[in-house]
């Protein structure tokens, strides 16, 4: 992630640090790089001192790492289509996201592909993580649920979509008319 107040990856190291002591074995990955990475790194190294939060900063192998997370968190104020999220999702990674305007609760659905908190709520960001981190099976029935969800995104059906739109064959989404 792009590492701006807009993220508030201040939230996510302080929601870790409150659950850290009683999950000694899990540790905390924020990749990425920008304006705010040196009060990150200050802030994490007060809060959880034990050296478990870790900035690898861009890492052309993410992908990878990123399908060996237990959970990816989104801890964003706002955003627009969070890719990082549906990344996640499409590899089978469970989430937890903030409800931010646009774009998570839209992607996670109310089918339950992924945890929503409260945007801004330190608290109920540290017991979402609390939750997954020790239900290992809510994990794996999360990242099951996303990966499925995740599928409508990709590129053969949206393409099929453009092609409806197009060619005149699409229902209307506002009263389910075709046109």
């Amino acid at each position: 992630g792009r590492l701006a107040a807009q993220k508030r990856f201040s939230l996510l190291v302080d929601a870790f640090a409150s659950v850290a002591e009683e999950y000694p074995d899990w540790s905390l990955y924020i990749f990425g790089e920008g304006p705010e990475r040196a009060a990150l790194e200050s802030r994490a190294a007060a809060c959880c001192p034990r050296g478990r939060i870790f900035f690898p900063g861009v890492d052309p192998s993410l992908p990878g790492r990123l399908a060996q997370a237990d959970i990816f968190v989104l801890s964003s104020d706002y955003e627009g289509f969070p890719n990082g999220l549906c990344e996640a999702m499409a590899l089978g990674v469970p989430v937890i996201s903030t409800d931010c305007p646009t774009g998570p609760r839209e992607i996670i659905g109310a089918v339950g592909g992924g945890v929503l908190v409260e945007t801004g709520d330190v608290g109920a960001l540290a017991e979402a993580m609390a939750m997954l981190m020790a239900d290992k099976e809510a994990r794996l029935m999360l990242g099951r649920q996303a990966r499925s969800i995740c599928a409508q995104y990709d590129l053969a059906g949206i393409l099929a979509r453009w092609d409806s739109v197009l060619n005149g064959t699409a229902a209307d989404v506002r009263d389910g008319d075709p046109r």
